[in-house]
């Protein structure tokens, strides 16, 4: 029996199915036994199970193969004829199964060795978004999310027949090509001012209502602050009179002017306890991060030595994935070491988009009590009984967003040298597309008070092209094989130019009208499908207008592809692209 060959065969996209073969058909020691042992019950009146051999192709069209093949092992396997059925002998059995084999794997060897085992399949979310980062130099776009789900097939999501193309599909793939070139392009003709501020948890809303139900206290001098008493030992914090008398003393501290420290308690028993740093850039961009944290041991309002070293998480959440619950998705920046009373400073620069919100998330602690996993406040007597481990935090720093150089590398992968220059509305032409600079994270730092008017209203630039004809194809030319993995004709790079040629025609600008022929590329079959076939192998199942439903040799350009695809879920890089073109790789 060939489970191997069946496995190959089951998992081949349908949509890719196998090309016809010139193989022989169906061998006749097999059609006799069908003829024989089978039609009676799978013929064109019964089709016991949907299967109708009187009808199904003697030879390797590409429906009637995976149907061969399961024939085939029903029989291997005993499961056909089935029980209660004359049995043919054990010698007509075997002459059947071994001549199926060898014509199934003969057939399977000559599309191999006339077609190649390359498939035609549309990249999947995670494929795009991480092209997009490589392709315009984003390392953390975050656009995956806004792509239709892709299902996954036997145990795989990079399947042919599982990766479907819907109008919906289509029209997100605009979308979020908008989105991810817009932030591509450099908006202003100097970088955006430098955002500094230490941040306390006193000052971060949501520690007030943390402090409020009792699941965290006020620190001072790494003891108890008794400006803000601990609730009543035979009580109930987290219930509403005594929640609400607490929240009128947290009011009346006036927590946002004091610079304080602040202990959490819980854990991932309770796996609730992530709360917002309430910082969250207007700028996209490279940002450091300082926090200081350590931990302790609370026992009933005293802080002692924790026995062990701490831990936590700093993640990063987008509003636009929805509300911040518990199971929210989240992009992980890192784990981070709190150890017992010994502030330890932890000093990080990652990139951050626009309007993503950082998160501290606990990682070690056990909960209430004997890791029953409630909110302490939820315990009677909460943090005047309790006696557990929690971690302090002091302060957080941030300051970004940092910028080697100006443009960016993500602006220059789009418009080169080309100059940013003061827009000139007596030119007719319509301005460039901007996005409004403004905090929408609730009571995010920077605020909107904070923001400035270089922040929120830079003056107007545009990407300047005196020679607006040649230089979308020069940019095209550069920006086309990139993306296409390949080399690139002048006839595939004239028609996207002339998309360009046609926006500023209309009075678009140049700069808006490069987005639109940009966003063209990346919503094209050629970004958009690996192995896409230039030309089908000896013709093998091609027609006039182009089949793309059949097995193609690939090229070298292929073969790195789906090489990257593999390794990195990307697209290949120079030095794969280097080692396709000479042959390295054949």
């Amino acid at each position: 029996m060939v489970r191997l060959l069946a496995v190959a065969v089951l998992v081949l996209p349908a949509m890719l199915a196998v090309v016809e073969s010139s193989a022989a058909t169906v061998p006749a020691p097999s059609r006799a036994f069908f003829e024989n042992h089978c039609l009676s019950c799978h013929d064109a009146d019964t089709k016991e199970g949907g299967l109708d051999l009187s009808s199904l192709a003697r030879d390797a069209t590409p429906d009637a193969f995976h149907t061969w093949v399961r024939v085939h092992d029903r029989i291997a396997a005993g499961e056909m004829p089935p029980a209660g059925e004359d049995r043919p002998a054990e010698a007509d059995i075997a002459a059947v199964t071994t001549a199926l084999d060898r014509w199934l794997m003969a057939t399977e060897a000559e599309r191999i060795a006339t077609a190649g085992r390359a498939l035609y399949r549309r990249l999947t979310a995670q494929e795009y978004e991480s092209a997009l980062r490589d392709l315009l130099a984003l390392p953390e776009l975050t656009v995956r999310r806004q792509l239709p789900a892709d299902d996954f097939r036997h145990g795989y999501e990079k399947l042919g027949e599982s990766l479907d193309l819907s109008p919906v599909h289509l029209a997100k793939y605009m979308e979020v090509a908008e989105v991810a070139l817009r932030r591509a392009g450099a908006t202003r003709a100097a970088p955006p001012p430098v955002y500094r501020k230490r941040i306390h948890p006193t000052q971060i809303t949501e520690t007030w209502g943390w402090l409020a139900r009792g699941d965290a206290v006020l620190l001072k001098g790494k003891q108890h602050d008794e400006s803000l008493p601990l609730p009543d030992p035979e009580r109930n914090a987290f219930e509403g009179a005594e929640r609400a008398a607490r929240g009128k003393i947290v009011d009346a501290l006036k927590l946002r002017d004091y610079e304080g420290t602040v202990g959490v308690f819980s854990g991932p028993v309770d796996n609730d306890w992530r709360f917002t740093l309430q910082f969250a850039p207007v700028h996209a961009g490279r940002y450091r991060m300082r926090i200081s944290t350590w931990s302790f041991l609370w026992n009933q309002g005293r802080v002692e030595p924790a026995a062990r070293t701490e831990s936590f998480m700093l993640s990063l959440w987008l509003p636009e994935l929805g509300p911040r619950y518990p199971v929210s998705p989240s992009r992980p920046l890192g784990m981070f070491d709190a150890p017992s009373i010994e502030p330890r400073v932890h000093d990080i620069t990652r990139w951050m988009e626009v309007d993503e919100e950082l998160l501290f998330e606990v990682g070690t602690l056990t909960g209430f009590g004997k890791g029953t996993g409630r909110w302490v406040s939820q315990e009677k007597g909460s943090t005047s009984a309790y006696v557990g481990p929690g971690i302090a935090i002091d302060w957080l720093e941030v300051e970004g967003p940092l910028h080697e150089s100006w443009p960016p590398e993500s602006h220059r992968r789009l418009f080169a040298d080309l100059p940013l220059v003061p827009f000139d509305a007596n030119t007719g032409g319509r301005p460039p597309f901007r996005e409004p600079v403004k905090q929408i994270v609730g009571n995010a730092y920077p605020s909107n008070r904070e923001l400035t008017k270089d922040d929120t209203a830079p003056p107007l630039v545009s990407v300047a092209s005196s020679t607006t004809e040649a230089d979308a194809v020069r940019l095209l030319f550069s920006f086309i094989p990139k993306a296409f993995r390949r080399d690139v004709t002048n006839d595939e790079v004239l028609q996207y130019a002339q998309l360009a040629n046609a926006r500023v025609a209309a009075g678009d600008c140049f700069e808006d009208a490069m987005i639109h022929a940009y966003k063209a590329v990346l919503c094209s079959h050629d970004f958009l499908f690996v192995n896409v076939p230039r030309q089908a192998v000896g013709d093998v199942g091609g027609d006039a207008n182009g089949d793309f439903k059949s097995h193609r040799r690939l090229t070298p350009e292929g073969l790195a592809t789906r090489l990257s695809l593999w390794l990195w879920d990307s697209l290949p890089d120079e030095p794969l692209l280097a080692a396709a073109k000479s042959g390295a790789l054949d």
